[in-house]
């Protein structure tokens, strides 16, 4: 599994651990170095070159006209600042800013998660269930199956989702409740497909701007099992369901396999990495975007609804 596959949910239990206290020494920020190297990695990195010439363009706008010079001091009010001139220039609520040198110079240093890490996050996870909280037969024989997360551990996750949907394998529709779900890994999320098709399909590409090139995601019958639901689907969504959550329902409805049902989503189905800027701050920047072979779009516009 790639990198950029895990980061997701590695970083959603990882980064917490750091240590995120500050020196009370802490020297002042130097702006103009932080804010171009702000600038410089959007446009390295963030999936949208125009968006990330605009968000670059305009926070070193406000650094000509001395908006963070009172800020140089106090890193917590300096980053909200920050945060708050790229959201007005660009709205994406995957990217944000914080002052966490530990998470600075991981980034920095070793990227890749470690085997600590990842025997922390997969300990948090079987512990957890893998995310998943029940498979409930509802009366009038609806089978119910909600879940919060999509884990990168698919090997460790696979017998608990082929499990849930064994048992649901029978009912006369399915509901699949995503409205607390704050997505994950897109190999997860192409093996739940793979439960719901019989033959092969192009359900997603993943576009990624870092290492210019592009993922093809089939569902496969294989992956499943060979255990194929075809009763109907309904997925619910609200304002919580976020990333690879947005991607599923988004798929699913295009490929006229489920409906969706529910609030607009959170808007933000992009995966993301922390990306040290200097001085101990850190920007988590979309790096790729999905590609819906239907629609050739991705849907996921800040507040979208994939109904």
């Amino acid at each position: 599994m790639t990198h950029f596959r895990l980061l997701a949910l590695l970083w959603a239990f990882i980064v917490p651990a750091l240590c995120r206290a500050q020196s009370t020494a802490t020297p002042p920020v130097n702006i103009v170095q932080l804010v171009d190297s702000v600038a410089l990695r959007l446009n390295q990195h963030y999936l949208f070159p125009e968006e990330a010439r605009r968000m670059a363009a305009y926070v070193q706008a406000q650094a000509d006209k001395h908006a963070y010079a009172a800020l140089t001091a106090n890193p917590a009010l300096l980053v909200k600042q920050l945060q708050a001139d790229l959201q007005a220039a660009h709205r994406d609520p995957h990217l944000f800013v914080e002052y966490n040198p530990a998470l600075a110079q991981k980034s920095r240093l070793n990227p890749q998660p470690t085997a600590a890490e990842m025997a922390q996050a997969k300990k948090y996870w079987i512990a957890n269930n893998y995310l998943f909280k029940k498979a409930e037969v509802l009366p009038g024989n609806i089978g119910y199956f909600p879940f919060t997360g999509f884990v990168p551990d698919l090997a460790g996750a696979r017998p608990t989702i082929s499990a849930g949907l064994q048992f649901l394998a029978n009912t006369a529709a399915l509901v699949i409740d995503l409205r607390d779900n704050m997505g994950g890994s897109p190999d997860m999320v192409n093996l739940l497909e793979s439960y719901f098709f019989k033959e092969k399909t192009h359900m997603n590409d993943l576009v990624n701007r870092s290492t210019n090139d592009t993922t093809v995601f089939y569902t496969d019958p294989a992956k499943a099992g060979h255990l194929t639901l075809s009763m109907p689907l309904y997925i619910l969504t609200s304002r919580g369901t976020f990333s690879g959550a947005e991607d599923f329902a988004y798929a699913m409805q295009a490929a006229n396999r489920a409906v969706v049902v529910g609030e607009a989503t959170g808007g933000g189905a992009h995966p993301t990495k922390p990306v040290s800027v200097g001085q101990g701050f850190v920007v988590s920047i979309p790096f790729a975007r999905s590609l819906n072979p239907v629609t050739h779009t991705d849907g996921k516009a800040p507040g979208s609804c994939p109904m």
